[in-house]
């Protein structure tokens, strides 16, 4: 996927280095988490994020990224363990499960 980019160039940047492959990628992402927050005709969709990985702590680009798709920062995690993944489900159902839809 990253040669393709590089090569075709399809978000029409440019790209010189792997870097510029990344931080392309980080904005088309940006865009489509923005894009999936104000899509809805009555309100903002919420967005929850999971980064599952001991390489995706504080600093790295990939969490950045989720905790900036997240609709606030309490709907980001990070799980590094099973547990913390159970956790961060068990925590998203609770936090849905309060949402009533009506017409």
């Amino acid at each position: 996927a990253y040669g393709y980019i590089r090569d075709s160039d399809p978000f029409k940047s440019s790209p010189k280095s792997w870097a510029d492959v990344r931080t392309d990628l980080y904005n088309v992402s940006i865009d489509a988490c923005t894009a999936a927050k104000t899509a809805s005709a009555t309100g903002a969709t919420e967005i929850f994020t999971i980064a599952v990985s001991s390489a995706a702590g504080d600093g790295t680009t990939v969490n950045k990224l989720l905790k900036n798709c997240a609709s606030t920062p309490e709907n980001f995690y990070l799980a590094t363990k099973d547990d913390a993944l159970i956790g961060a489900f068990k925590s998203i159902a609770a936090k849905i499960n309060q949402i009533r839809l009506t017409h």
